[in-house]
């Protein structure tokens, strides 16, 4: 039987833990240090013993300092860990994977009361609800409760708070993503046989809501209204750092981006690649050249193709 525990922020790169943290006979214990809280602790269990710290779609950067913490033997076969915010108690000398009897972890939080997590628990009870991947033909609000959402098209997810104080996000079957340049562009199989992977975490419900409010508009916007509403939230004193811009028609998006810059404002795109590089893009000629393509074929887009998505980011992206 082997263990990982795991307590990180939740964000990721390859990293190798048993350089760094705690290595025991059968479990290892890399321990990391999150913000807005130190809560969280990810736990994986492999009956091999073989661990992967590659990044995920869940969790992308896996490089994180560890806060301070304490393990402790208390007798009959358990150990602790133990942060400002959580105790972790494993019976580390169990057969089985993670149980009820074998794994607990009590929270502290922040109003000085605790909760406790056990593995039998469902993580969807007082969850506060988190996305589903589209409103496509919805005529009526979906259930956010993925226990009753029946299309698997739609990615239903639990959200990051919930009322129980304690959040479970279970990373086994995500797919991983290698460490080659660009870091996303291709995952990487998981072993069919694997275990467990999850992520355990003390809700600090007052800062997370304060790092991650998302406000989103379907709406066509052109640069002036982008930069009014940045303007409203500066003027608001309300805190804005990243700006999603969609696929509409920016005339200067150059000198755009060069303002949001000035002002702290980080941007992302949210594109649509999936259609691949039509030759009556204008990157068209670069990319074609590059890859071999001619006679104004569309090149498809290729996720798993290393060579492509260098590509794709060198002459698509990487200049703006």
């Amino acid at each position: 039987m082997w263990l990982a525990v795991l307590i990180l922020l939740s964000t990721t790169n390859i990293i190798d833990c048993k350089a760094q943290h705690p290595l025991f006979e059968s479990f290892e214990v890399p321990v990391f240090n999150p913000k807005p809280s130190s809560g969280l602790i990810r736990l994986e269990f492999d009956e091999s013993g073989i661990f992967r710290n590659f990044p995920s779609f869940a969790v992308v950067n896996r490089y994180i300092k560890p806060p301070p913490f304490l393990i402790e033997y208390p007798g009959n076969g358990r150990m602790l860990v133990k942060t400002k915010y959580l105790t972790l108690s494993y019976a580390y000398q169990h057969n089985n994977s993670f149980t009820d009897d074998s794994l607990s972890i009590e929270f502290l939080h922040s109003n000085g009361t605790t909760s406790t997590w056990k593995p039998s628990m469902d993580p969807a009870e007082g969850n506060l609800r988190g996305t589903v991947r589209n409103l496509d033909n919805y005529y009526k609000a979906p259930d956010l409760d993925c226990r009753f959402e029946t299309d698997p098209n739609q990615h239903c997810t639990l959200g990051l708070i919930s009322r129980t104080g304690w959040t479970l996000i279970d990373d086994t079957f995500t797919p991983r993503l290698d460490h080659q340049t660009p870091s996303t562009q291709h995952s990487i199989s998981l072993d069919p046989k694997r275990n467990l992977d999850a992520r355990v975490w003390e809700d600090p419900h007052d800062s997370a809501i304060r790092a991650w409010v998302v406000v989103s508009r379907y709406w066509a916007y052109n640069e002036a209204e982008f930069l009014r509403v940045v303007q409203t939230y500066h003027q608001n004193r309300v805190p804005l750092d990243v700006l999603v811009v969609d696929m509409d028609w920016h005339k200067t998006f150059m000198l755009f981006l060069s303002v949001l810059k000035e002002m702290g404002i980080r941007v992302t795109v949210n594109l649509h690649p999936a259609d691949g590089v039509m030759a009556h893009e204008d990157v068209y000629p670069e990319i074609a050249r590059r890859l071999g393509y001619s006679n104004n074929v569309t090149i498809p887009f290729q996720s798993t193709n290393t060579t492509f998505m260098k590509e794709f980011f060198r002459v698509g992206y990487w200049k703006y």
